[in-house]
């Protein structure tokens, strides 16, 4: 296990150039990943799975530190039953939703993480910029980040002593606010 967040959820290892990456949540990892060659096959998978659309967005986080992501990942499991579940994060650059053609705008998040609140997007959902990104991702053979049940304990941890809300349920506030 690392010994600081800065290396635990060190965020270039999304993708070669960046800051700032954009964080996607996979619910499964098979569905990045995919279970055979056929890279078509893979695709289609990832654009149904990964990045399914929801009400015409596409839900991700901006993350420019490790701060950034562990805080994510916290959030993101803040409102699961099991707090320390693994999590799998696909990253992906500007540049590439650039690239791709698709729109990003800021939107409110959902977690019980104030500062991860405020790193939310949403990409607009557009099926053929999405197969492009996909396209372009598997093409540089990109892969998840999964941050494993000690990982996030750690960041839990950490976050917990700085007093963040995400952390427990007895916080009704947070050092984010204010």
């Amino acid at each position: 296990m690392a010994a600081t967040i800065a290396e635990a959820f060190d965020p270039s290892a999304f993708a070669a150039t960046g800051p700032p990456y954009y964080l996607r949540m996979l619910s499964r990892r098979k569905h990045w990943r995919g279970s055979g060659g056929d890279l078509t096959l893979r695709a289609k998978q990832a654009v149904d799975e990964v990045f399914r659309n929801d009400s015409g967005r596409v839900s991700v986080f901006r993350a420019e530190t490790a701060e950034d992501v562990a805080r994510i990942a916290v959030g993101l499991n803040s409102t699961r039953m099991n707090q320390f579940e693994e999590i799998e994060l696909l990253g992906f650059t500007d540049h590439e939703l650039e690239k791709a053609g698709l729109q990003i705008q800021a939107s409110p998040g959902d977690t019980r993480c104030l500062h991860a609140n405020r790193l939310h997007y949403d990409i607009l959902h557009d099926p053929i910029g999405i197969r492009r990104l996909v396209d372009e991702m598997i093409h540089l053979d990109r892969l998840d980040i999964r941050y494993k049940r000690s990982d996030i304990q750690f960041a839990h941890s950490e976050l917990a002593s700085a007093g963040c809300r995400a952390t427990t349920q007895s916080l009704s506030t947070c050092r984010c606010e204010g």
